[in-house]
């Protein structure tokens, strides 16, 4: 079972691996070692396929700055997940 400290641990990866601070093998070993996770799961395919920026085959600036937008969205799910939960279990 995914934790939330996993989920967390796996988009600072991801941060890390944007800013150049992690390696893509090591974003790469904890999403394989990482539970079934529909959020995990989608980062990493997101971020598997992300496509190059500019050149030949790669995106347009506006095309690649929409796909990083959809990475960053899947990162912000994973550093935000348990706290929906919470807060509906504490109303109650």
């Amino acid at each position: 079972m995914t934790t939330e400290t996993d989920r967390r641990k796996i988009a600072g990866l991801a941060r890390g691996f944007l800013d150049g601070s992690v390696d893509w093998s090591t974003f790469a070993a904890a999403v394989h070692e990482a539970d079934q996770d529909d959020v995990i799961d989608e980062l990493g395919s997101l971020m598997t396929h992300m496509p190059p920026r500019g050149g030949f085959g790669g995106l347009s600036e506006n095309q690649y700055r929409r796909y990083v937008e959809d990475v960053l969205a899947a990162i912000r799910r994973l550093e935000n997940s348990g706290f929906e939960q919470r807060d509906e279990g504490e109303r109650g």
